[in-house]
């Protein structure tokens, strides 16, 4: 460091001296003002900074950039550095070196590039250019996924037409939101220098990855893994589709309206005595005649008239039980289970007396009248699901609305009716419920006419699936659909997550539980902007037909045209190439799940097995789950060797809030 001013270096080597020798006290050593004055060519003297007296590096680099001249300033640094010929450079000079494959995880088409696209990108950026310099060659291709309900959202209020305009007016929208959104985000992902091949990204509704996804979809269906069938399916009325379960969010604080219903036994307390095999007390003498009703707990009764048997758990005691301050003329006993007696005494704000305990085999005797449809008798069936943590022991079955409901009629024959139609209302056989939604005004409905039944009727506050785009409640309902058959490929994929890193380590079993605990994966939806699943079907039977023939051809227009749009404004006999088609088969109206459109994303690295995946937590149930069961079923092994997830940038309120996210990665 160099010193100007009354206070120089001969000056200061003296004072030094002199302390060497003792002859100098500091305390008395008085500094100049750091503001001398230095003598002019005129004569005149002018102050000198301090500053001025220190010699420091001289830059033109600015301390801070204004908000205005960021991107400004970030694209002249881009340029000027040439950060978008890294990727090619190395490409070239590492030739010899080993290969690392980051997979990139594509991104939604449907909007800007917000925070939460920076924290994914440049945590691959910081990986990709650690390995690059411990010698690698990297291999790390940017790519977009294209198709899904949140860009035919969009594109339907841009065409300001509803949900249901013409198919070729939507997917001509869609794709130009797809592109437009592709191009603002590339923009932004260079400019944020993020290393990769940009001149050559993948997009999901190229033509190329569209055929090989048709020609995977037979070769699925060749080795069993596809079948249609009706199932339960989580339904969004506001999307008006289905919905596979990684596209719900649990709303934990929903709220529902729980109901104890009581239902007839068709029997007095002396013909049930009688079939349960207890002996009745002199005290119930004169009410052998009264009626026994069991008791349900449900927190939809939207779902009552679907009601086709009632649940009980095998292994438990039940109890007949009324209510001791009730005058024997209005007396009425209630079937519950004995554990849950005391939650019953709750519900109804008074105390209960028991008549008798049994074992709940006895309920192989009984039966009940159904709750809607008085002509109708239903009996009773043993089931595990049933629990004793909540509601009555009694579990109402719905087949048509939930899982384990439908399992249990497909194991005893009981019929599957769903009155609930794809709009989510109730159809035209509920004449009194016609048109009312479901979870709404049609769930009011039912608890209007079934208001003598309801014993008690509360709030009941508990998580609740939703919608992820709309963010509206879904239901669950029955409907024709296309599956894949997970449970052939547990074992599978139970064995590839063995060897496979997860990280961090407090999330490696995560996967695994979500793998093992799917029953089926539903892979189509019912909308317009996606791939479409090439399968005609017989107009007389509705029986699908899928033949390697249609496919190819499909794939013919594909390359030939440029994209699929073809599948829509084609009538059957130019897939099928005969005349008589288009009055034999319709083409059927499903397109492919976005998680089956992604998931094969593998394919790309030419039979290679990428290095690593790296994405958010919420792909454990999303694009890591569909790309280990796809490449499982199609090739026999898993597309990665790594898996590292991070967590979510969330907002003042601890949420994920695109819109604010969006303003922190803009440029003003």
């Amino acid at each position: 460091m160099k010193l100007y001013g009354s206070f120089g270096w001969k000056k200061l080597n003296n004072v030094l001296s002199s302390a060497r020798l003792g002859h100098c006290h500091f305390a008395s050593l008085s500094v100049q003002s750091t503001k001398s004055e230095k003598k002019k060519s005129d004569g005149s003297s002018k102050k000198i900074k301090y500053s001025d007296t220190v010699i420091l590096p001289k830059t033109t680099f600015p301390l801070k950039i204004s908000p205005e001249n960021r991107k400004d300033h970030e694209l002249s640094l881009a340029e000027k550095y040439k950060f978008d010929q890294l990727y090619t450079s190395q490409r070239q000079w590492r030739r010899d070196q080993p290969e690392y494959i980051l997979h990139d995880g594509p991104p939604y088409a449907n909007g800007e590039a917000h925070i939460g696209h920076a924290v994914n990108k440049i945590l691959k950026d910081i990986t990709n250019r650690y390995k690059l310099l411990r010698g690698y060659r990297i291999n790390y291709r940017p790519g977009w996924d294209c198709h899904g309900l949140p860009i035919e959202l969009k594109s339907t209020i841009k065409l300001d037409a509803g949900l249901n305009p013409d198919p070729s007016h939507i997917r001509s929208s869609a794709r130009a939101v797809a592109n437009y959104s592709i191009s603002k985000q590339m923009e932004s992902f260079k400019r944020w220098a993020v290393m990769g091949e940009w001149e050559n990204p993948y997009k999901s509704f190229d033509k190329d990855y569209v055929k090989t996804q048709l020609q995977l979809f037979y070769s699925l269906y060749e080795k069993g893994l596809l079948y249609r069938d009706l199932k339960p399916i989580y339904w969004s009325p506001s999307s008006h589709t289905a919905l596979a379960e990684a596209e719900l969010e649990y709303v934990g604080n929903h709220e529902s309206t729980a109901v104890h219903l009581s239902l007839d036994l068709n029997l007095n307390l002396d013909d049930f005595a009688s079939k349960v095999g207890f002996v009745l007390s002199e005290e119930f003498t004169n009410s052998k005649d009264k009626k026994v009703k069991v008791v349900i707990w449900t927190t939809t009764a939207w779902s009552l008239p679907a009601n086709t048997a009632i649940a009980y758990r095998g292994d438990e005691k039940y109890s007949v039980v009324f209510n001791p301050r009730c005058h024997l003329d209005n007396r009425v006993y209630y079937v519950v289970a004995s554990k849950l007696v005391s939650q019953f005494e709750l519900a109804l704000n008074h105390g209960l007396s028991t008549v008798t305990e049994f074992d709940a085999q006895n309920f192989e005797k009984l039966s009940y009248q159904h709750p809607w449809f008085p002509d109708r008798i239903h009996i009773f069936f043993q089931s595990v699901h049933v629990t004793m943590d909540k509601g009555t022991g009694l579990v109402h079955i719905a087949p048509a609305h939930g899982p384990d409901d439908f399992l249990l009629a497909l194991k005893h024959n009981l019929p599957i009716e769903c009155y609930v139609n794809d709009e989510g209302n109730f159809d035209s056989r509920l004449e009194s419920l016609n048109g009312l939604p479901a979870l709404t005004g049609g769930n009011t409905g039912v608890m209007l006419k079934l208001k003598e039944k309801i014993l008690k009727k509360e709030k009941y506050i508990h998580s609740y699936p939703y919608d992820w785009r709309t963010k509206k409640p879904v239901l669950i309902k029955t409907s024709m659909q296309w599956f894949m058959n997970t449970q052939k490929l547990k074992e599978m994929a139970a064995e590839a997550l063995s060897n496979i890193s997860i990280y961090p380590k407090n999330v490696q079993n995560a996967m695994l539980n979500q793998v093992m605990s799917r029953p089926y994966w539903c892979i189509s939806r019912q909308r317009v902007w996606g791939v479409p699943i090439p399968v005609i079907y017989d107009k007389d039977s509705g029986e699908p037909i899928i033949n390697k023939e249609i496919i190819d051809k499909l794939c013919e227009l594909v390359e030939e045209k440029g994209g699929i749009d073809d599948w829509w404004n084609l009538p059957v006999s130019a897939l099928t190439q005969k005349d008589e088609a288009d009055t034999l088969y319709v083409k059927g109206k499903d397109i492919f799940d976005i998680w089956f459109d992604s998931g094969i994303s593998w394919h790309l690295l030419d039979g290679k097995i990428a290095d690593l995946y790296l994405e958010g937590i919420d792909q454990f149930t999303g694009w890591f789950q569909s790309s280990l069961l796809l490449s499982l079923a199609v090739r026999g092994c898993a597309p990665y060797k790594s898996l590292f997830v991070h967590g979510f940038v969330v907002d003042g309120e601890n949420k994920k809030n695109v819109k604010v996210f969006r303003k922190c990665c803009e440029s003003k």
